[in-house]
């Protein structure tokens, strides 16, 4: 009896011990994939911290004056009028040339002074400053509408500060725009004087989405490129792994024609999936379409196409499937950081982008949202940056995967 119980219980210590020996070897012997576990997602925080910059991005703005106003239309006449973030880039008369400006987006902010201020002042009411700015991201909105309170606040104060100079006989200036307001020799009601202006914001953009509306695009393509990328990944080392590159040596058929079997089944499955995807966030989220179908699915075709290509690269240069998919894995965290997602591109060092650009998903959620949110055509630069990637990805996963196929 006590035998048995001592044979049982060393069967139950020894045969775990024996599966647990073999893992622990397993694992040893890829010294690779260690490295990957530990210091993957340790660099990619790393750079992360040493690349994102929290300082607010400047808001490159044009200053619109009204013509009976009289006032000069040079920047610096005005730079000290305005307070950071804002960046003074240009000062007119023309409202239209300003506004195509924004609508082009090369510019932030579009600051339009009110005609007839000082008579709607002296008459005791508030002057109103537009401030346009054309924006999807709620949090920018946000900031912009905060910042523009804060700069109206700004220009509340030169004005009182220049009134009471002229109260106390002085002649110190404090700003143009303070002083053509209160060049009228009138006095002005105190509830005014403390607070002239008043600041409206207007977005111009086609949409003002909320948070699930905004990230929706981005998400979809988060997602597209994961399951490419995870399909793929695992696509050529299995066939290594498992001995079917010896069966393939001796079959009529080359590698080329296994990669593009492979990459068309991939392709279509992603595809369908990307699909599925985009009509559930249209329906059950109400996540506007508002440019053309088609173009919608050649923006999500070229990410999957992308995506493909990196993971075919991913798999030609992984050992065995558990560094296929750790790659994977490492790739999905560094898009959640680096594309754009979580943190604007603005916000990171121009060195850190380098690692944006080498990810689909960072041209897709910019493609994506210009389709989705704007009613655009994607631009060019995120076209050709999904294609460069397909393309140069797709090409060394060939080669790698030839050399490993004509191989004895």
């Amino acid at each position: 009896m006590f035998r048995r119980l001592l044979d049982r219980a060393t069967r139950a210590f020894f045969r775990p011990w024996a599966f647990f020996s073999k893992e622990f070897v397993q694992l040893r012997r890829q010294p690779r994939l260690i490295l990957m576990l530990v210091l993957g997602p340790f660099a990619i925080l790393l750079l992360f911290g040493l690349g994102y910059n929290s300082q607010p991005q400047p808001i490159n703005t044009i200053l619109v004056l009204p013509t009976d106003l009289n006032l000069p239309t040079d920047v610096a006449s005005y730079k000290s009028e305005f307070i950071q973030p804002f960046n003074l880039v240009g000062v007119t008369t023309d409202r239209a040339a300003a506004v195509d400006q924004l609508d082009h987006q090369k510019v932030d902010a579009v600051v339009l002074f009110p005609s007839g201020a000082q008579q709607t002042i002296l008459g005791g009411q508030r002057a109103t400053i537009e401030v346009l700015f054309n924006v999807l991201d709620p949090l920018q909105r946000s900031w912009l509408n905060y910042y523009s309170y804060v700069q109206t606040n700004e220009l509340n104060r030169q004005v009182l500060q220049r009134a009471l100079q002229q109260q106390d006989g002085q002649s110190a200036q404090s700003g143009l725009l303070a002083a053509a307001v209160l060049s009228g020799g009138r006095t002005i009601p105190p509830s005014v004087l403390v607070s002239p202006f008043q600041v409206q914001g207007k977005n111009l953009a086609p949409t003002s989405p909320g948070y699930v509306v905004y990230f929706s695009p981005g998400v979809l393509a988060l997602l597209v490129q994961h399951i490419a990328v995870t399909f793929t990944a695992l696509a050529l080392v299995r066939e290594r792994t498992r001995g079917a590159i010896e069966v393939f040596r001796v079959a009529p058929v080359s590698s080329r024609e296994i990669l593009f079997g492979k990459f068309i089944s991939y392709f279509l499955q992603t595809l369908v999936l990307a699909v599925v995807l985009a009509v559930l966030m249209k329906l059950a989220l109400g996540v506007p379409f508002l440019g053309p179908y088609d173009v919608l699915l050649g923006a999500i075709a070229l990410v999957i196409l992308a995506s493909l290509g990196l993971g075919f690269l991913i798999s030609a240069v992984s050992n065995s499937e558990t560094q296929a998919v750790q790659l994977s894995l490492l790739v999905l965290i560094a898009s959640v950081f680096f594309s754009g997602f979580l943190v604007p591109l603005a916000n990171l060092i121009k060195a850190v982008r380098v690692v944006s650009y080498l990810l689909p998903v960072t041209y897709g959620i910019q493609a994506l949202q210009r389709v989705m949110l704007r009613g655009q055509d994607p631009p060019l630069f995120d076209i050709a940056g999904l294609a460069g990637i397909a393309i140069v990805a797709t090409v060394i996963a060939a080669i790698a995967f030839q050399r490993a196929f004509q191989r004895r």
